[in-house]
């Protein structure tokens, strides 16, 4: 018999884990575009608007510095939610090599 506490932290956690881990790496490539799409759309400040500003006046060497940041960004976050479930799940990695 166990207790509440080994049941969650050695039953429930490590096989909810991949699909917390999935959905917090979907989570980051929708909300960096929500994140564009809502300065987009009020176009007063942020990434949106320099995108916007630099689209009006045809500036597209300034147009694309916010959008390759935005890919970076969004491949660095990734990369370092890759390495947190190497960490907190091993066992998904060698799943997913098989």
């Amino acid at each position: 018999r166990c207790s509440e506490r080994q049941l969650w932290t050695n039953i429930v956690l490590p096989g909810a884990l991949p699909f917390i881990l999935t959905g917090l790496r979907l989570a980051v490539g929708r909300g960096l575009i929500g994140m564009v799409l809502a300065d987009l759309y009020t176009a007063v400040s942020g990434i949106g608007y320099l995108i916007v500003r630099a689209a009006g006046t045809y500036q597209v060497d300034k147009m694309f510095v916010p959008i390759v940041t935005l890919g970076i960004l969004g491949v660095a976050l990734t990369a370092l939610l890759r390495v947190i479930e190497l960490k907190l799940a091993p066992w998904i990695a060698a799943d997913r090599h098989e």
